[in-house]
């Protein structure tokens, strides 16, 4: 109990820092109702059928536009971002931030109700007390259905971005096909499979059960055979919910490439038989080996420029012009200047990129004072590193470095392994090097590969 009051602090606070929430919430709503009764204000309406079949409507829009943005987008928004799996380490249980969330936004939304009723009654001039004991009612009954249905949205595998856009047009078309139950079973059943039909229909019927009749038998059967399916969506839903975030782990899926069974042979040496490996995004992927165990041979093969004989594999590695590949001997134009190989770079890469704006911190002061320096006038070192530099300015799905630290001294080499970090935990590409120094590499994410 400590814990769910402690969330629920927690998810009050974050809720009123996000102000604009309300104004889509409420003012929207509220402003709506008032622009189009305006010329009514201050005489008395009776509550008529037509008048609660018009109040349920807007009790539809601010529960259904609550319940998906500040529990449904809110949920998927935390666990995109990582903050909810933090959480979750720390409370060890989903259901207990489930639970806290929901409950703070259920709070939050009969406030929005009351309000809503009182500018309502305030227009109408009529004060009636039924009226905020449905809202409150309305919103028992229907909030948990509403969540548990709305809930198939976190196994989307889709930005926060679009989620939004998303949302929005779902709540459009609801509106658009918006029809309340007619007394038919199966037709209503249909009919209240969309959401704000199953809301406004539910306070329709309860408004009119609160002053004019009874709630009708079949509209119950309806509501319960809905709200069974709703559940079993929700059911469905939660249980496969977890704390990791859905993008991420497409985008890994996605970007991750494959190499099995791969078998090579340089005259009659055989360099590697029925070898597989697997090149995974933001981590360095670390190709290990003796000398001359083949690893230029296979990083030449995976490049798309393999001159040995290579049978038997199947591979899903993108094609050699989405491939950037630094060579261990690196050659230039010797007449050429800093600035002009780069530029070279830049200009044959296919398509401009940011990345050297992006990395001009690292660089500059390396290169500021080489920039009008010929490539044949460096050292190797220095070479070495326009030559990853380079590889910057070509955007490409897959970043090959065979030794890209041989023969570089310490300040360089530093350098080169934060534009290769900068690459693989910024621009979330993959990379693949060979060195026979992993250990340079201690202060970041890897994956190695021994090829025997």
């Amino acid at each position: 109990m400590r814990e769910i009051k402690a969330l629920c602090r927690i998810y009050f606070i974050n809720m009123l820092s996000n102000k604009f929430v309300f104004i889509f919430n409420l003012l929207l709503p509220t402003g709506y109702f008032i622009f189009q009764n305006h010329r009514v204000i201050g005489k008395k309406m009776s509550f008529n059928e037509q008048t609660l079949a018009f109040l349920s409507y807007f009790w539809a829009y601010i529960i259904l536009v609550t319940l998906l943005n500040n529990v449904i987008v809110a949920i998927i928004s935390q666990r995109e971002s990582g903050f909810y799996k933090q959480l979750y380490f720390i409370v060890g249980s989903k259901w207990q931030i489930l639970s806290s969330q929901v409950s703070v936004h259920w709070f939050i939304l009969n406030i929005e109700l009351l309000l809503f009723n009182v500018v309502f009654m305030s227009v109408t001039n009529h004060w009636d007390m039924r009226i905020i004991f449905a809202a409150f009612l309305v919103s028992v009954i229907v909030s948990l259905p509403i969540i548990l249905l709305s809930s198939i949205l976190v196994l989307l595998p889709i930005k926060i971005e679009s989620l939004n856009i998303l949302t929005s047009v779902l709540i459009f078309g609801a509106f658009l096909f918006l029809k309340l139950p007619e007394g038919k079973l199966l037709q209503d059943v249909v009919t209240m499979f969309n959401p704000i039909s199953y809301i406004a229909g539910t306070a329709d019927e309860l408004l009119l059960g609160f002053f004019h009749r009874a709630i009708a038998s079949q509209f119950i059967w309806c509501w319960l055979i809905v709200t069974l399916i709703y559940s079993l969506v929700g059911y469905f839903s939660v249980s496969k919910f977890t704390v990791n975030a859905v993008a991420k782990r497409v985008y890994l899926e996605e970007h991750t490439m494959h190499i099995s069974h791969y078998s090579a042979q340089y005259g009659n040496r055989v360099l590697a038989r029925d070898f597989s490996m697997t090149l995974k995004p933001n981590v360095v992927n670390i190709l290990i080996g003796a000398n001359g165990s083949g690893k230029t041979t296979l990083l030449d093969f995976i490049a798309g420029v393999a001159t040995t004989k290579v049978t038997g594999v199947k591979y899903d590695v993108p094609k050699p012009k989405q491939v950037a590949y630094q060579l261990q001997q690196v050659q230039f134009l010797p007449t050429l200047t800093v600035a002009q190989t780069l530029k070279m770079y830049q200009e044959l890469g296919g398509k401009t990129t940011t990345f050297h704006d992006d990395v001009s911190e690292l660089i500059s002061p390396v290169l500021d004072h080489i920039w009008s320096t010929k490539m044949g006038q460096l050292s190797g070192g220095e070479r070495q590193l326009v030559s990853t530099y380079g590889q910057f300015l070509l955007n490409r799905q897959l970043y090959i470095f065979d030794e890209p630290t041989s023969n570089v001294d310490s300040h360089n080499t530093e350098i080169i392994l934060n534009l290769i970090e900068y690459l693989v935990l910024v621009r979330h590409k993959v990379v693949l090097i060979t060195t026979h120094h992993p250990e340079q590499l201690a202060d970041l994410p890897t994956h190695i590969t021994t090829l025997n």
